[in-house]
């Protein structure tokens, strides 16, 4: 599921988590993604939280699911 809610992520949003998970600076990040380095700090901000928010989604509809299934 947590999968599901990385792919659900716009692409820029995406590879900026990405990056910083494998390691990679603001300034490295910022480089590839052609973005100030100020920028990327705002990019994975908005990144996390949309991760969570689709994340959240996914667990809802899987628990709908669940639940419409036990009835």
């Amino acid at each position: 599921m947590a999968r599901k809610a990385v792919d659900a992520l716009a692409e820029r949003d995406r590879l900026a988590l990405l990056m910083r998970e494998e390691g990679l600076d603001y300034n490295e990040i910022a480089e590839a993604l052609e973005l100030s380095p100020g920028s990327v700090g705002t990019t994975l901000s908005r990144a996390r939280r949309r991760l969570v928010e689709s994340y959240e989604a996914l667990q809802r509809s899987r628990e709908e699911r669940e639940k419409n299934a036990a009835s």
